[in-house]
C-alpha cells in the first residue's frame, strides 16, 4: 500500500496514543477530546475506504481463511496486554513514584534483556517440550503482572521485581517468537488467497 494510503491510518492512531500520553497529565483540556474526535474520524475513514483500495493494506479475502482470523485475533490479544502492560509500569514508576525517565528504564532493563534471550532460547525449547511452552510462557506472563502489582509500591519491593520481571520477560520474547511465526503464516495464506483466489478486481476481469 502506497505511504499516501497509509496515512489516514498513522493520523489517526498518532491522535488515539496523544492523549492517552499526555491528556491526564494536562488535565484533559479541550484538545485530548478534539484528538480522541480526529482519531475516530481518520480510523473510521481508513476502515471504510480500504476495501475499495487496488492494494488494501489487509485484503478482505485474507479473513476468509479460518486460520488466519485466528492468527489476527491472537496477535490482536496479544498486542492489546503486552505493550499496555509495560507502558503502564513505566507510568507508574515515573507518576506515581517519582522515577526519573532513566531509572524507570533501568527499572525494565531486565524485562528487555530477558526477551532477547527468550526469543533466542524459544525454538529449541519449543522442538523440546512442543506447544505447552506457549502455554507456560502465557502464564509467566499473567504472574509478572499480578506480582509487579504489589511489589512495586515498597523500595524492598522493588528490588524483589526485578527478577520478576526477568521471568515475565523471557516468556515475552518466547511469546514474540509465535507472534513473528503468525505474521509469517497470515503473509503466506494472503500470498496463496492472491495467486489462487479471485480478488476483487480478477472477479471484474472475468465478467462478459
Amino acid at each position: 500500500m502506497p505511504a499516501r494510503h497509509r496515512r489516514p491510518a498513522g493520523i489517526g492512531f498518532s491522535a488515539l496514543v496523544l492523549p492517552c500520553a499526555l491528556g491526564r497529565d494536562a488535565g484533559r483540556p479541550w484538545w485530548t477530546w478534539a484528538s480522541f474526535a480526529l482519531a475516530a474520524a481518520a480510523l473510521t475513514g481508513f476502515t471504510l475506504t480500504i476495501r475499495r483500495r487496488p492494494d488494501p493494506l489487509i485484503h478482505p479475502s485474507v479473513l476468509r481463511d479460518e486460520t488466519a482470523r485466528w492468527g489476527v485475533l491472537l496477535v490482536f490479544v496479544f498486542n492489546a496486554g503486552v505493550p499496555s502492560f509495560t507502558y503502564l509500569l513505566f507510568l507508574h514508576l515515573q507518576s506515581a513514584l517519582g522515577y526519573p525517565a532513566l531509572s524507570a528504564a533501568l527499572m525494565s532493563a531486565p524485562f528487555a534483556a530477558a526477551a532477547v534471550l527468550g526469543s533466542r532460547a524459544a525454538p529449541a525449547l519449543s522442538r523440546l517440550l512442543g506447544p505447552a511452552v506457549l502455554t507456560a510462557a502465557a502464564l509467566v506472563l499473567a504472574g509478572t503482572a499480578l506480582a509487579l502489582a504489589p511489589l512495586v509500591r515498597t523500595g524492598p519491593g522493588r528490588r524483589a521485581a526485578l527478577p520478576v520481571l526477568a521471568a515475565g520477560g523471557a516468556a515475552f520474547g518466547h511469546a514474540m517468537v509465535y507472534e513473528a511465526t503468525v505474521f509469517v503464516l497470515t503473509a503466506l495464506i494472503a500470498l496463496r488467497l492472491r495467486r489462487t483466489g479471485p480478488g476483487p478486481e480478477q472477479s471484474r476481469s472475468r465478467l462478459p
